[in-house]
């Protein structure tokens, strides 16, 4: 009777999920603003009826009044307490004297979530705010009213207006406000429950008969578990009996397993506890079924529905999502600290749409740079609610970039290794924090580089942040597990950095620029990649995307041919694709014109996709959030001939002499026997047909004809 409901519950929450998709403009899209979708209907169901209205809405009673300007602060929805995560409060600010302030002055006047409730805000960082001016009408009326979503994190929240308060920018070197005072303060807002489980995902693990599930309470003594139940992929019934997993749950980091500041310090967020179960004994490429329930079993979450990746073999296929330097966007327009890669949310949406038609079912790999906090530790759960509706459904595997793991020797602790580039980017997290909310399967924090195979291909995420030189413990983990990869059973590798080994970008100079990375890695890595036969390298590290030719020495050995940009498996060098372009600001410092390796250069949003089919095939696509159009495209083709199954007793040399009676006359006219029928099914056979006939057995495979026009850039 469970195994039933639970399929309702699925077919229900599938139903509500996928229905209604808006889109929005890109931030930074040719220079179009950022614009969002209109939740009015959403905040108006939450507005009651009890008090006096003002503009369609009614006055809470929480309300903050200065006597000395008249000013006040106030929650304009009926509900600000026992909230659920992801609840709309509409707050208005009536300050007069904002009719007498200067644009400049105008530009210090905000409202800021922060938590928990009763923190001297001095001493942090807010978690989202957004300035007065958002309403238009601001200026001159001194009023505004703002529209915050607001998250569970596990701890009463507060709505603070600030004055003559100056958000900082990613170029100081203190970001926090210290010399800024509240002026207005309403709260707190508070949650019905602190330990139900959010911010859930799939994790991927090395063995394919294993999955990570995490998710984030409050508290270790919840008693959660995972119920799982294994389902018909065509129907939905189940098969078999459901079983329940225990999670491992204990607080993810705290402040003194951090480097430096801001993450140590006034950066610093509590992420509460993070709860991994590992999912054992599934079965490759089946479907499951799965909530979370508490202690007495009862269901805390909706049912959703994930695949298990394809199990490997040369005669699978695999599907999955491809990219890198994502960040984060809020429903709400609201800014995050050190706000950074808005698009994002983009991003994540058109994935999910890719998830409801069947793309990246096998998992999503995400080349460095995650959330982009930086050291402001509370956008990580932004970011994890932002991701969760795509990662509750397929399996996530990322690695390092920079902006996770860069950390100085000054201020990396002892035991800890120092990362190559002995650099702050990371704003203190030094690896902890992206460890702490997505652990993979690698042997140590200090060591973030691992493999795994899903159908056909065999994929190898490497550390570009440590070292990876010569004699280093990761250059011979690259080439050990290059070796060993059996390309009878995954004949394609793909193989993934966060720094790129080519890149067409003019940034010189430093020890860490583009230029200077790309030939460390061309001199340590890429003779691996070539002695293995590595097919295709993806990175990320400069926003944007780039499809450059068949690589080895700095030397195109190979450009694409035909309507499906086709380039040809094997040939003694690698494709690289730089797909850094997920949401991050873009770069801007492609060469004009591109240098001569670059067959494709755009600053785009958006994402790739990755489809490996058996050994034959395998193609990559760069998907544009502004109308999901494919904007970009290759294949690369096995052209050799397929690999012929093993004699059979009874059908080798041998026998087949017998039955011709040993003669090789005898076999020549089996043979020429055998042409004249094919030549006869060929002429009599429709165009579409002859073409299938001509092509098989043979290992050719036509390039596929492409409605879309290839652009050069488009900026």
């Amino acid at each position: 009777m469970r195994a039933f409901l639970s399929l309702l519950a699925v077919a229900a929450a599938a139903a509500s999920a996928r229905a209604g998709k808006g889109y929005e403009n890109e931030n930074q899209f040719h220079g179009r603003p950022f614009t969002h979708t209109d939740h009015t209907a959403a905040l108006a169901a939450q507005l009651g009826t009890d008090n006096r209205p003002v503009e369609g809405f009614t006055v809470a009673s929480k309300r903050a009044l200065s006597p000395d300007d008249g000013s006040s602060l106030e929650i304009m929805t009926s509900k600000y307490t026992d909230l659920s995560n992801g609840a709309w409060l509409r707050v208005r600010l009536d300050f007069p004297e904002a009719k007498n302030s200067s644009d400049a002055e105008l530009q210090t006047q905000w409202i800021g979530v922060f938590g928990p409730s009763g923190i001297n805000a001095s001493t942090t960082t807010p978690i989202k705010y957004s300035l007065a001016t958002v309403d238009a009408g601001y200026a001159t009326s001194g009023v505004a009213d703002i529209n915050f979503r607001v998250l569970n994190m596990r701890v009463p929240l507060d709505i603070i207006f600030f004055r003559d308060c100056r958000v900082p920018v990613y170029t100081d070197a203190d970001r926090s406000i210290h010399s800024c005072n509240a002026t207005l303060r309403v709260g707190p807002v508070t949650f019905a429950d602190y330990d139900l489980p959010y911010r859930v995902s799939l994790l991927r693990r090395t063995d394919q008969t294993t999955m990570g599930v995490a998710w984030t309470t409050k508290t270790t003594t919840t008693g959660q578990k995972v119920w799982l139940q294994r389902v018909q992929s065509e129907t939905g019934m189940p098969v078999g009996d459901a079983s329940v997993f225990t999670p491992k749950a204990e607080q993810a980091y705290t402040a003194g397993d951090l480097c430096d500041a801001p993450a140590a310090t006034y950066g610093y967020f509590n992420p509460g506890v993070r709860n991994v179960a590992v999912l054992t004994g599934l079965e490759p490429g089946a479907r499951y079924n799965y909530t979370i329930v508490d202690a007495a079993g009862a269901n805390l979450t909706s049912f959703e529905t994930f695949d298990t990746p394809t199990a490997a073999g040369g005669d699978k296929s695999a599907s999955l999502l491809v990219f890198a330097d994502l960040g984060r966007g809020t429903e709400d327009g609201a800014l995050t600290w050190d706000d950074y890669g808005r698009p994002a949310l983009n991003t994540s949406r058109r994935m999910r749409e890719d998830l409801d038609r069947g793309i990246g079912h096998d998992g999503i790999f995400h080349v460095g740079d995650i959330s982009y906090a930086v050291g402001f530790l509370s956008i990580w759960d932004t970011y994890g609610d932002m991701m969760e509706p795509l990662l509750r459904r397929t399996a996530y595997s990322l690695n390092y970039g920079n902006h996770e793991a860069d950390n100085t020797a000054a201020t990396t602790p002892a035991g800890r290794t120092v990362t190559l580039f002995n650099g702050s980017d990371a704003g203190g997290e030094c690896g902890v924090a992206t460890n702490g909310w997505y652990p993979m399967p690698w042997d140590s924090i200090d060591a973030p580089w691992y493999s795994y195979d899903v159908g056909p291909v065999h994929v190898v995420a490497m550390g570009t942040e440590h070292d990876f030189r010569t004699g280093s413990p990761q250059h011979a983990w690259i080439e050990a597990d290059l070796k060993a990869v059996d390309r009878s059973v995954t004949p394609w590798i793909l193989f993934g950095g966060h720094r790129p080994m080519y890149i067409d970008s003019t940034y010189a100079g430093p020890w860490d620029s583009d230029i200077n990375v790309s030939d460390m890695l061309i001199e340590h890595v890429e003779p691996l990649l070539v002695k293995y036969a590595v097919d295709v390298a993806v990175w990320g590290h400069n926003h944007v995307v780039q499809r450059l030719c068949k690589l080895r020495g700095g030397e195109c050995v190979e450009r694409s041919s035909g309507e499906g940009h086709t380039y040809t498996k094997g040939g003694d060098g690698v494709v690289h694709l730089v797909i850094g372009a997920a949401g991050a600001s873009f770069s801007n410092n492609i060469h004009h014109p591109h240098l001569e390796m670059t067959e494709f250069g755009a600053y785009v949003y958006g994402h790739s996709r990755m489809n490996f089919e058996s050994d034959r095939r395998m193609t990559w696509q760069w998907i544009a959030n502004e109308g999901g159009d494919v904007l970009d495209f290759m294949e690369i083709v096995n052209t050799a001939a397929p690999p012929q199954p093993p004699a059979t007793p009874g059908t080798g040399p041998g026998t087949v002499a017998a039955i011709v009676g040993g003669s090789v006359a005898g076999i020549a006219l089996i043979a020429a026997g055998f042409w004249c029928y094919r030549r006869h099914r060929i002429a009599a056979a429709s165009a579409g047909e002859r073409a299938a006939l001509r092509d098989s057995g043979d290992g050719s495979h036509a390039a596929p004809s492409s409605p879309f026009t290839r652009l050069e850039d488009r900026r």
